[in-house]
């Protein structure tokens, strides 16, 4: 009977701790307070305290293995995500080469493993391509390793060369590192005390311009290209207080193997294996962070550029940013405003009075101011003839300001010139007049129709048969000409 009832009671407790379980609300005896029970979701937390960059844990089903699910991570995150330091290292490709290795791809040696990162090896090579190198000392021949190509390195008796190569593009690394995913990549944040600001993007007399305002601040930023990227910055406090400002610039690297070394007003970033450096200057000490200045975290992409500063009430900031393939110091920025505007006035030298008023507003107003130089350095190839086929591509915003300004001068009105010569080769059909700039002079070059196709050109009362070319030495001497074409 004892029996009995001792089952009894502890069937009785079972369901009455089952009947708690249930209810969201839990108190405490001898007390009137009542908590709230907390729930946390299952596997984010677990993310990240592992620190896993490339799987979550809800990948660990398919490893069967949290181990695993972890060295596999680690592996990837370092191939995908780790700069080597190579501490200014001349990298010798050839001498790569002759080993074996693939240069164009990372480079991950071991010294010596365990089975966990063994397993790890062979699986991230169904992710990822790398170049997998082991230490022949510390190497144990596994029937898996047949899979897959990977390189024995005998350190005793290699060339010190060829170990000082392999060992400055090694990517492996024994510490795990997180992976600092940025959204805002090649974008500018502006911060005006703590606050983020959206920007109004504009293009503005030639220039690409992002302008953010509010009650306390006007920032304008202008972004050209001219042999590289610059960014004036125009910071113009209104009111009365001290202003905080705080900007940072995600620059995305297209590779991965580069070599940093501060510079006087910036920093140099080296492609090792193609040799091609990439300035980053400025005249107002912007901060450059990327991989092997950052501490715990490695940011993606991996070049970031900050500055945090005040500015005094009613005053203004002016300072200039450029990112390019030469050095460029504190005088060139400032003069480089003028140079890239120099350019443009080089490539808008004319206006045009026809019948064709759209054509007429196209290359006197509208195209002009808006020509950016983001294009100048690729050709244009258009095989249209039709003006109305090329202003639709335009209109679809599948030609840019830039390119479609270049088909109406160069090839629908014909304006061909080089450092000497003028030559007029023209493919619209009516009478049209040319303001042509040369010298900071304007010279009137009136072009017409012949049905006859009998062309030549009068200079001073005198005609010239079958000619459409002019010297910019005869032309400077006059003030009008007329082309029959």
């Amino acid at each position: 009977m004892n029996i009995y009832i001792f089952v009894c009671f502890v069937l009785l407790i079972f369901v009455i701790i089952k009947i708690l379980n249930r209810k969201t609300k839990k108190r405490v005896l001898k007390c009137q307070k009542t908590y709230f029970l907390a729930k946390p979701k299952k596997m984010i937390f677990t993310s990240i305290c592992l620190m896993l960059n490339y799987f979550g844990v809800k990948d660990y089903k398919e490893f069967k293995s949290l181990s695993i699910l972890k060295q596999l991570d680690h592996i990837l995150s370092c191939v995908l995500y780790k700069t080597p330091v190579t501490y200014n290292l001349e990298i010798d490709k050839t001498i790569l080469k002759n080993f074996g290795v693939d240069i164009n791809l990372p480079i991950f040696y071991v010294k010596e493993y365990n089975k966990t990162f063994l397993k790890g090896i062979m699986l991230s090579k169904k992710y990822v391509k790398f170049n997998l190198i082991f230490n022949e000392e510390n190497f144990i021949m596994n029937k898996k390793l047949n899979k897959i190509k990977y390189f024995l390195l005998n350190t005793n008796f290699a060339s010190v060369k060829l170990l000082n190569n392999i060992f400055a593009l090694n990517i492996n690394t024994p510490n795990k590192f997180k992976v600092k995913k940025v959204e805002n990549i090649n974008q500018i944040e502006i911060k005006n005390n703590k606050k983020v600001l959206i920007a109004n993007s504009k293009i503005e007399n030639n220039f690409l311009c992002d302008v953010y305002n509010n009650n306390n601040v006007n920032i304008e930023i202008k972004k050209c290209v001219n042999s590289g990227e610059y960014l004036y910055f125009k910071i113009v406090n209104k009111s009365e207080t001290i202003q905080n400002i705080e900007l940072s610039y995600n620059y995305k690297l297209e590779d991965k193997y580069f070599a940093y070394t501060k510079q006087v007003n910036g920093l140099l970033v080296k492609n090792i294996l193609s040799n091609q450096n990439l300035y980053i200057c400025n005249d107002f000490n912007i901060k450059c962070f990327y991989p092997n200045n950052m501490r715990e975290e490695i940011s993606l992409p991996f070049l970031k550029m900050y500055k945090c500063f005040n500015i005094a009430p009613k005053t203004e900031k002016n300072f200039v940013l450029y990112i390019g393939n030469k050095k460029i110091n504190k005088t060139n920025l400032k003069e480089s405003y003028n140079l890239y505007n120099k350019k443009i006035n080089e490539i808008v030298n004319f206006k045009i009075k026809c019948q064709n008023k759209t054509l007429e507003y196209l290359v006197n107003f509208y195209l002009p101011n808006r020509i950016i130089l983001e294009d100048v350095d690729k050709t244009y190839d258009l095989n249209i003839d039709n003006f109305e086929e090329c202003y639709f591509l335009f209109k679809q915003k599948k030609l840019s300001n830039l390119n479609f300004y270049f088909w109406l001068k160069h090839y629908y009105i014909g304006i061909v010139e080089d450092k000497n010569f003028i030559k007029i080769d023209t493919k619209l059909k009516e009478d049209f007049t040319l303001y042509y700039k040369l010298n900071h002079k304007t010279k009137e070059i009136q072009v017409k129709n012949n049905a006859n196709f009998q062309k030549y050109m009068i200079v001073s009362g005198v005609k010239f048969y079958n000619c459409n070319l002019i010297t910019k030495q005869n032309l400077d001497t006059i003030d009008k000409l007329t082309l029959v074409v």
